[in-house]
């Protein structure tokens, strides 16, 4: 979660990343 602080203060922006972030390494996010 160390990307979301770094990403605007938009909940939808966020959602976006993380859900393509969790996609090519979902162990990241643990």
């Amino acid at each position: 979660m160390r990307f979301l602080f770094f990403l605007p203060p938009s909940f939808i922006t966020s959602f976006l990343y993380l859900a393509l972030y969790s996609f090519p390494v979902p162990y990241c996010i643990i």
